[in-house]
């Protein structure tokens, strides 16, 4: 049978003394930023979890939350945080918040970091379904729920958007204007969002008896330039298409200023719509019509849904996470909003 890791193996496996292990995981900020992720990487690989820091989050503690999330500067992220800050500042709890720029190796150093920063429980919107991972979260007993995306790794609990009944919506607005052929711009098939709404099309296309034209699929990320070069590649390539379906406010931006650039009419030439709903979609001219999602209430029901999760495991001497209840799945409704985007063909 294998030792239990202890302070040494970590400094050795990391290359670095064990004061400077022993402050990294009292969270020195003195030390360089590359002997502490040394550090974590091989906290992580041993599977090390220090005494103390077990006994710190069987005791609840402290009153921090951790979130994660892809990128703050998207609108959609700004009102989810808001949510959550809100209902966790009324239960007496601050919010540590990491912006991972959807880079797997970024999202496992902030996992890391709020592991050790004895953290409470933590809210994640996850940069891959399939790839991300909270093991040490779950190792350590740490409470947290995932937001917007799922985890495959991890049966926890989620709050997610209808994302399918979503596009399924889009589509049907579009296609009762008369629109038949339909583009769709969509994010990574490898997040829950990108993913569903894809399936959403294919679904009402299916509805419509109509057959699917793989020219008119673009896959990008969540840069607004990739939703500006998905509109120059459609283009360029000649495609056929009446109507738009963007799959998130910021590929909308980015095709909006393509579409800017080439004088394309909106709707006379092209109807669009856009899943999510920020501000600035109702100011622009036209104003866009949109799938509205219940942002702010979302972020709500996560802080709520982690919340009750710390309680439970606060109440008992011994958490085990492997041992609770089936995980939760909470579904909110998004509401088509109709603007002048859109029009008859």
């Amino acid at each position: 049978m294998m030792s239990t890791p202890k302070v040494k193996d970590v400094a050795e496996r990391a290359g670095v003394s064990t004061a400077t292990v022993s402050r990294v995981l009292n969270n020195d900020s003195r030390v360089k930023a590359i002997l502490q992720e040394r550090v974590w990487r091989a906290v992580q690989e041993l599977d090390y979890l220090p005494d103390y820091t077990a006994r710190n989050l069987r005791a609840r503690k402290t009153h921090n939350l951790g979130l994660v999330v892809p990128d703050i500067q998207n609108t959609f992220f700004t009102a989810l945080a808001r949510g959550i800050e809100d209902l966790a500042y009324e239960n007496g709890y601050r919010v540590t918040l990491c912006n991972t720029d959807e880079n797997l190796v970024k999202e496992q150093l902030y996992l890391q970091v709020l592991y050790g920063e004895r953290m409470a429980g933590v809210i994640i919107c996850p940069a891959s379904e399939t790839e991300t991972d909270c093991s040490l979260l779950w190792r350590s007993k740490i409470p947290f729920v995932a937001i917007d995306r799922l985890l495959q790794k991890h049966k926890v609990d989620a709050v997610m958007i209808d994302n399918v009944l979503g596009a399924k919506l889009a589509m049907r607005h579009l296609l009762a204007l008369g629109h038949r052929q339909i583009a769709i711009i969509t994010t990574r098939l490898n997040v829950t969002t990108g993913r569903e709404r894809l399936e959403g099309y294919y679904e009402a296309l299916a509805e419509a008896g109509l057959s699917v034209d793989p020219a008119l699929i673009k896959i990008g990320d969540h840069r607004s330039e990739s939703g500006y070069a998905a509109i120059v590649q459609l283009l360029q390539e000649g495609s056929k298409f009446t109507a738009i379906f963007i799959c998130n406010n910021v590929l909308t931006l980015g095709a909006l200023k393509a579409l800017q650039e080439r004088q394309v009419q909106i709707p006379q030439q092209l109807s669009i719509v856009s899943f999510d709903d920020p501000e600035w979609a109702r100011l622009i001219a036209p104003p866009l019509t949109c799938m509205a999602q219940p942002t702010y209430a979302l972020g709500q029901a996560a802080a709520e849904l982690l919340l009750l999760k710390i309680a439970a495991s606060s109440s008992s001497t011994e958490p085990d996470l492997t041992q609770s209840p089936p995980p939760q799945l909470i579904v909110l409704k998004p509401t088509l909003v109709i603007r002048q985007s859109t029009a008859p063909l």
